[in-house]
């Protein structure tokens, strides 16, 4: 799913269709992985680690954490 606007490093919410996201969790961004705690159907919020700026239409790709 590609991320619906740019953002900047200072971005607290990512806007995309997230209806297939986890409600909490992390995401791969253009070379930032990216952690959130929350969701809307057209967002994830509460959004950290972002270290450069990001445009409209980059993929966003869900990570999950290895079994231990």
């Amino acid at each position: 799913m590609p991320v619906g606007v740019d953002f900047l490093t200072t971005a607290t919410e990512i806007e995309f269709t997230t209806t297939d996201y986890s409600s909490s969790g992390n995401v791969y961004i253009g070379g930032d992985i990216i952690s959130y705690t929350g969701k809307t159907s057209t967002e994830i919020t509460g959004v950290t680690g972002i270290d450069i700026k990001h445009n409209g239409g980059e993929k966003v790709y869900q990570l999950y954490p290895l079994p231990a």
